[in-house]
């Protein structure tokens, strides 16, 4: 009966703003019979940025007297968002205000046909005046971008939540100026956006335009490449002179990865192609816009090859990676707020080198290389694609066997990953974060679960320390 009545409550949240609204209003209204206004309407910002995706950004708050009301609107270039978008924006992204918990980020996707919209929103408890209460931060974009925006949701999601955490913060620390600094972040998410708006690849990879039909590099280093490719869940930048060569390699690793992974992959075009965080693999024409600061803003650890030197350089394994980016953008805030405060400038040092050159290769990319070149070039692509699927079907064991432990214990052991790696024929190193790598596409958070939390073992191992 509670599930019950909390679905109920759940389907009549949206009568409850207008609802409350009229009883406050009539409550409040004077001997004369004039009746109390409303809240004044938000202020409207426009950025001097376009998008085709993004109509604007805009931030709901739950009033205890109003219910939901719109607090700030930042438009894009050329966009105008009428007072009932507001409305319905701030009325669905605060439809479960009341159920939200401190310390939680809520994700919802509306899709309001009836209006032509879509809203990517994050709710949050934040301070407000003398008490908390609900902000909803949301992104609209157009209905009809929907095919297209579902390729981007994921890192959408990831902006939005980042922007609630800094905004938090915000209020909690610097109120009076919290909105001023919080524009100035929020501006930065409309040309983000639309440079992953551009980037896509054709579905079908032209198979006699990579290296697999036309050996054109050292078999060793393209194994090399394949095999960081693969440990960094299919995360690459590639770059050089001969945008032709950086082309052959982004089709190449392309083979690797799902139609819609490819959909957020881009080739080179020359000088025109720079770097934009969590593209799936990308052609740049240099890596001289590519610093720390913007690499760390993706959500996974990555490959940067350089066809030129033959170099590859590999990202921190993703269970560190997720500690690392978690401790800047944590320290970003604290900058931002400093400089504020002092008109100082600090910067964040990354507590270690997010890459390391990478020398190895697994011995079961390797093989499977050896074994491709040794057929006629009709031959190739099938046995690549056979190849693949072997590697698939070991990761989707490695996630079941896990899966079902947790399901008795609270977590893996040491002792079960090796007898685990022994069975599925995975003693080599490379080879296991090979799969396990993949697995993690499949399985998002089973990177973490089978390495460890770094975090977590470092908090054991202090209490150790005290413990004598």
């Amino acid at each position: 009966s509670l599930a019950s009545d909390r679905v109920r409550t759940l389907s009549a949240v949206s009568d409850v703003p207008s609802a409350l609204a009229r009883l406050s209003i009539a409550a409040l209204s004077d001997a004369s019979g004039t009746q109390m206004q409303e809240r004044p309407f938000s202020r409207v910002r426009r950025t001097s940025h376009a998008s085709r995706l993004l109509r604007g950004v805009q931030l709901s708050l739950w009033d205890n007297i109003f219910g939901p009301s719109v607090e700030q609107v930042w438009e894009a270039r050329h966009a105008v968002l009428s007072s009932d978008i507001q409305n319905t924006t701030a009325k669905h992204s605060l439809a479960r205000a009341v159920f939200l918990e401190s310390g939680v980020f809520d994700s919802e996707l509306h899709v309001l046909a009836e209006i032509g919209i879509l809203i990517a929103a994050v709710s949050f408890v934040a301070p407000y005046q003398s008490s908390s209460t609900t902000f909803a931060l949301s992104a609209i974009m157009e209905k009809d971008c929907f095919p297209r925006y579902t390729v981007i949701h994921p890192v959408m999601e990831d902006r939005l939540i980042h922007l609630a955490g800094k905004l938090r913060v915000y209020l909690d620390r610097s109120r009076q100026s919290a909105l001023a600094m919080f524009s100035e972040e929020v501006d930065q998410l409309f040309p983000e956006v639309e440079a992953l708006w551009n980037v896509r690849i054709p579905p079908r990879v032209p198979f006699s335009r990579t290296l697999i039909c036309n050996p054109e590099c050292d078999a060793d280093f393209l194994a090399r490449v394949i095999t960081s490719h693969l440990q960094t869940h299919c995360r690459t930048i590639v770059f050089g002179n001969d945008i032709a060569r950086v082309n052959t390699y982004v089709h190449t690793l392309c083979l690797f990865i799902s139609e819609k992974e490819r959909k957020l992959s881009s080739l080179s075009v020359g000088v025109e192609s720079q770097f934009v965080p969590d593209v799936v693999v990308q052609g740049v024409s240099t890596v001289l816009d590519i610093t720390d600061e913007s690499l760390i803003r993706s959500r996974f650890p990555c490959t940067i090859v350089d066809i030129d030197a033959m170099v590859v350089q590999q990202c921190l394994p993703l269970h560190v990676y997720n500690l690392v980016r978690r401790e800047y953008l944590e320290a970003e805030i604290e900058t931002r707020l400093q400089r504020r405060a002092r008109g100082a400038s600090s910067s964040f040092r990354m507590s270690e080198p997010l890459f390391h050159p990478y020398k190895s290769s697994s011995p079961l990319v390797r093989s499977t290389l050896n074994d491709v070149y040794r057929r006629p070039v009709q031959l190739r692509e099938a046995l690549l694609v056979q190849a693949t699927r072997i590697w698939l079907a070991k990761s989707q064991a490695l996630v079941r066997a896990v899966q079902h432990l947790l399901g008795r214990r609270s977590q893996v052991g040491e002792g079960f990953v090796r007898r685990l790696r022994e069975d599925l024929g995975l003693v080599n190193e490379e080879d296991y974060l090979v799969i396990i790598g993949i697995a993690e596409r499949l399985c998002p958070g089973i990177y973490t679960v089978v390495q460890g939390n770094p975090a977590a073992v470092g908090e054991r191992v202090l209490k150790l320390f005290e413990s004598f």
